[in-house]
């Protein structure tokens, strides 16, 4: 199994604040692209925005962890 795109961010702290909350939740997570946006904001969409990524296996969990996460916000 390999990493899947969870979400997608063009803020850097909104995928820091999910991958601290994973991370939190035992879930290895990781972020790409955020240097690139740093360096090359203009080309937010042609890379995609930040990306927070996650073990494909993780889904069903980290699906369930956001849903909870939203109903109680």
């Amino acid at each position: 199994m390999g990493l899947i795109t969870l979400k997608t961010f063009y803020h850097s702290f909104e995928a820091h604040i999910l991958k601290t909350k994973l991370e939190n939740e035992g879930i290895a997570c990781c972020i790409f692209d955020e240097t690139m946006m740093g360096l090359y904001p203009i080309f937010s969409s042609p890379i995609g925005g930040i990306k927070l990524k996650i073990n494909e296996q993780d889904l069903n969990k980290v699906t369930v962890l956001m849903e909870q996460w939203e109903s109680e916000d």
